[in-house]
């Protein structure tokens, strides 16, 4: 009996350890596709590199991986917060190890106009109209190459007067031309000139030198070093081109406003040629630019002028702080000081672009 007994312990014994060993092999098995390690990929510090990782992680034949993958859908959406939890869990690493989630970039929040003021463009404009012709009373680039052709003295360069209307009539009449003193494209390119300069010397536009993200101030640089770039540009009357070509008063600030992305209603570089009119009064007059005092003045406002004893604008610059002006007002662009005693008064001063 006591033998029987212990041949039935040993029986049981022996199924138990039979039975224990057995699950274990099995659980070793269900396992195999295991790494052998858990250390997994490297360490990863953008978005960039942790989906590459996650890419990383579907290539790999593991298996717990693959049904992770074929319940989550394609590998585009699976990069994404459950699929990196179940990655992070299955190498034993943490979620910021796997992937390091980037707030959201807010665009830099730039200069905004209050209601009244100009809000600048960010699309450089354009201007036709550049092939009209040349007679009395036009002003300009046009107007300043045709004097310089005959020769006239500077007194009134970029003005169609009865000495450059001489000019041309006898040039038509020794070449043939019908008598006008009137310059039309075919005098023009009789002259030596081209088609291009006819259309588009009076229509330059200055290029956009702003961006959506600007602050006040940094479109105020940018419209004060449009200015300088003109500085010894000669004083043309009726101009507005590019630096070195010439420029007037106000074609100098037309210009440097459209650097800024402002383009003033009612003035261009054709209508600034063709027609009699001080544009600094059409300037002063503009509802969009704001008065303001003299004391208030900063850097980037205009200034007005008036001739002693009377009240009408007849000149404008452009403030630079520290009492000076850069303006077109003698032979040429350059600084001077704020008051011009004897032949120029302060008429009033404006702001562009708002505090």
């Amino acid at each position: 009996m006591i033998h029987l007994r212990r041949n039935v312990c040993f029986v049981i014994f022996t199924l138990v350890l039979m039975l224990t060993v057995s699950c274990g092999q099995s659980n070793v098995e269900s396992f195999e596709y295991l790494p052998e390690t858990s250390v997994g990929p490297q360490y990863s510090e953008t978005e960039e590199d942790s989906e590459a990782l996650a890419d990383e992680i579907l290539d790999q034949d593991y298996g717990v991986v693959e049904d992770i993958s074929a319940q989550m859908g394609t590998r585009e959406e699976i990069h994404d917060w459950g699929y990196i939890e179940h990655a992070a869990d299955y190498y034993d690493l943490s979620l910021t190890d796997m992937y390091v989630e980037k707030e959201e970039e807010t665009p830099p929040k730039g200069y905004v106009a209050p209601e009244g003021w100009y809000e600048p463009r960010f699309c450089r404009g354009k201007v036709s109209g550049g092939d009209y012709k040349l007679q009395y009373g036009v002003m300009g680039l046009k107007v300043y190459k045709a004097q310089k052709y005959f020769g006239l003295r500077p007194y009134t360069w970029g003005y169609y007067k009865e000495n450059l209307m001489d000019e041309v009539a006898y040039f038509q009449g020794k070449n043939g031309l019908a008598y006008t003193g009137t310059v039309n494209l075919e005098t023009w390119l009789a002259m030596g000139f081209s088609e291009k300069e006819w259309n588009e010397l009076g229509t330059y536009v200055s290029p956009i030198r702003i961006s959506p993200s600007f602050t006040r101030d940094e479109i105020i640089d940018e419209f004060l070093a449009r200015a300088k770039e003109y500085l010894g540009t000669p004083y043309v009357v009726g101009a507005s081109g590019k630096p070195g070509e010439g420029v007037d008063c106000s074609g100098l600030v037309l210009q440097c406003l459209y650097s800024i992305g402002i383009y003033p209603d009612g003035i261009d570089p054709v209508q600034h040629s063709t027609l009699e009119e001080y544009n600094s009064r059409l300037m002063w007059n503009d509802p969009k630019f704001k008065q303001i005092w003299e004391v208030q003045l900063k850097p980037g406002d205009l200034v007005f002028y008036r001739n002693p004893g009377t009240w009408t604008v007849v000149h404008v610059g452009i403030y630079l702080g520290n009492g000076q002006v850069i303006e077109a007002l003698y032979s040429k662009v350059e600084i001077l000081p704020l008051h011009k005693t004897g032949k120029y008064d302060i008429f009033g001063c404006k702001r562009v672009i708002a505090d």
